[in-house]
């Protein structure tokens, strides 16, 4: 429950509650949960505030300072947060669909999970902010900065992103089919698992940004991109790309290289080898794409591989390190077995050694007429004055 005090100076007006944040900055203001539902907050100051679930369902936020606020599952549907301060706040799971943040400061923020769908999002700055399975379906991000935000597994479908700067963003796994990406940045972008499908690039600035086989362009709508900063390096150089030509320059296309094992795998010994192939050579583009048993018991493994790597050089370097994988697990082997059987070898000697005792022993004669002889078993005071018994008694070994 929101403190009392905190509420009741939140309720005497915003000028009020600013003053007195001014005079107790130390003070944390606790507004758990409170109903703040179309309230007018224009300018407050609730930096630091924990909110947690507050009901602000279309409450006039314009210019506040929320900084690192507290707001998980926050309500902030229809909100005015234009030009609002929320660097480093906390919206994980916070519903706020057709919000306006226009403008708004979201520098990490943290709104993983959180319900963006259809906001106003114009020129706001993401920077670094954790969008980590949140939802901007139908939102409006032109000219928003969302360089090197955390964006993988986001669905943004039908989104607008216009001029977005998504510069060294992760986007894996995230969905941007039909999204409006015209004179956008993804420059060094991740796009990994990415679904593009029907999204709109005319005009985009595409510069080392990092795709596999599994990133969706198909149907993509572009008329020219730029693979240079300051529309440097244009594509095509003059003209329009015909249909389907955007998604033939930049769409990996994959070979296949196949390793046969004819007497079996030693499945130890290759994923060895596995853990261990360079990256350089295929970079992360290289993967398994099928095991296979024949008939004759031979095993088959096929690589997926980008075409234009040197497969042969692919297949040779899997090749060596299995061989090599093979004679390490040999050696280990090896050395355990051998120290095995030098254990075994002195365990040997060792019972050969009693053996020998044994048979010592056993060839020794006895009297058993003397051993019979108690007079043999009585020792003199001058015996025991001298130590003889002592001396007897360390002939024996009782242990």
């Amino acid at each position: 429950m929101a403190n009392w005090l905190h509420s009741t100076l939140l309720w005497m007006g915003v000028n009020i509650w600013n003053s007195w944040r001014k005079n107790f900055p130390h003070i944390e203001p606790d507004l758990y949960g409170i109903n703040l539902n179309g309230a007018n907050l224009k300018g407050i100051n609730l930096s630091g505030a924990n909110l947690g679930p507050a009901g602000l369902f279309s409450a006039d936020l314009q210019g506040a300072d929320l900084t690192g606020a507290y707001l998980n599952g926050a309500c902030l549907n229809r909100a005015n947060l234009s030009e609002a301060k929320l660097e480093g706040a906390l919206l994980r799971a916070a519903d706020m669909t057709r919000a306006n943040l226009t403008g708004a400061n979201l520098t990490g923020a943290y709104l993983n999970r959180a319900d963006l769908s259809t906001a106003l999002l114009r020129v706001a700055n993401l920077a670094k902010a954790d969008l980590t399975g949140a939802f901007l379906r139908g939102a409006y991000l032109t000219g928003a900065n969302l360089r090197g935000a955390y964006l993988s597994r986001a669905d943004f479908t039908g989104t607008y992103m216009r001029a977005a700067n998504l510069s060294e963003a992760d986007l894996t796994a995230a969905a941007f089919s039909e999204a409006d990406l015209t004179a956008a940045f993804l420059i060094r972008t991740q796009a990994l698992y990415t679904n593009f499908n029907k999204a709109k690039f005319t005009g985009a600035c595409i510069q080392d940004w990092n795709i596999n086989s599994a990133t969706l362009l198909d149907d993509i709508v572009c008329d020219h991109i730029y693979l240079q900063y300051h529309q440097q390096e244009r594509r095509p150089i003059t003209g329009e790309f015909a249909p389907g030509e955007f998604s033939k320059l930049f769409q990996k296309v994959f070979a296949t290289v196949d390793l046969i094992f004819l007497h079996g795998i030693e499945w130890q010994a290759f994923s060895l080898a596995w853990e261990n192939f360079p990256s350089e050579i295929a970079g992360n583009e290289i993967s398994i794409q099928a095991i296979e048993q024949r008939l004759d018991g031979a095993f088959v493994i096929r690589f997926k591989v980008p075409c234009e790597t040197n497969k042969a050089k692919i297949e040779k370097v899997l090749k060596l390190q299995y061989e090599l994988a093979l004679r390490d697990i040999d050696r280990q082997y090896g050395d355990q077995l051998k120290s095995q059987s030098d254990e075994i070898a002195i365990h040997r000697q060792q019972g050969a050694n009693l053996m020998e005792i044994a048979k010592t022993m056993a060839n020794r004669p006895i009297d058993l007429k003397s051993l019979t002889n108690p007079e043999n078993f009585q020792l003199s005071e001058s015996d025991l004055e001298d130590g003889i018994g002592n001396n007897h008694a360390q002939d024996f070994n009782f242990n």
